[in-house]
């Protein structure tokens, strides 16, 4: 699954994101050696070290958010979120075919007959 899709955005908006994260050193990017049309996105050094800055920071927020709710209400929170995201991720591929631009068959002109 792309990236992009994997996490709702648009292609411009995915490419904006690349953009200012390469700009910013966190990632770096080449061309896709089977498809010149796709980029293959990893993260930096840096990209790692900024990464393993914020993990500690979302375990904090997250614990602040869901501090109030007692363990057996977390764990049921978090089930609920992850079947959300499976079928969201399950979702995804078909709309996106649905979606895909069909190919047009050539236009056929019938010569004008005399008359």
């Amino acid at each position: 699954m792309r990236l992009g899709q994997r996490i709702s955005l648009d292609r411009s908006t995915m490419a904006d994101v690349v953009s200012r994260l390469s700009a910013r050193g966190l990632i770096a990017t080449e061309r896709d050696a089977r498809d010149g049309r796709r980029k293959v996105i990893s993260l930096s050094p840096k990209g790692l070290h900024a990464l393993q800055q914020l993990i500690p920071r979302t375990h904090v927020m997250s614990g602040r958010l869901v501090g109030s709710l007692s363990v057996a209400h977390q764990e049921e929170l978090m089930g609920l979120l992850t079947e959300l995201i499976k079928a969201h991720e399950k979702s995804v591929a078909p709309i996106k075919a649905e979606l895909k631009p069909r190919r047009r068959a050539a236009a056929r002109v019938s010569p004008r007959r005399p008359g």
